[in-house]
């Protein structure tokens, strides 16, 4: 097992190194809820239009080695993925 990991049995997904870290240190499940997939290396639309790692929760989040921290995980650009592929998204808010 590696000591830099956290399974949710929940999801049976686990975070791990630098996106762990950011996790605990940027509010946790309440802010970012739990993994809903593995770590990943993903296509994303950017100026460079590189893969990086990603890692989708309930809230999406990409690494970004190139920048400092703490600028190196950003909010993934979902909205820009779903127009550019043509889809439409429904996106349901609970207020607690």
């Amino acid at each position: 097992t590696n000591p830099d990991s956290r399974t949710f049995p929940e999801t049976g997904h686990t975070i791990c190194e630098r996106i762990r870290e950011y996790w605990e240190q940027n509010g946790g499940l309440p802010v970012f809820g739990s993994p809903i997939e593995e770590q990943a290396e993903q296509a994303v639309e950017t100026v460079e239009d590189q893969a990086y790692t990603v890692q989708w929760f309930r809230n999406w989040r990409e690494l970004h080695p190139e920048n400092d921290r703490p600028y190196d995980v950003l909010l993934g650009l979902l909205g820009n993925i779903l127009r550019k592929e043509n889809q439409a998204a429904t996106v349901t808010v609970t207020v607690r």
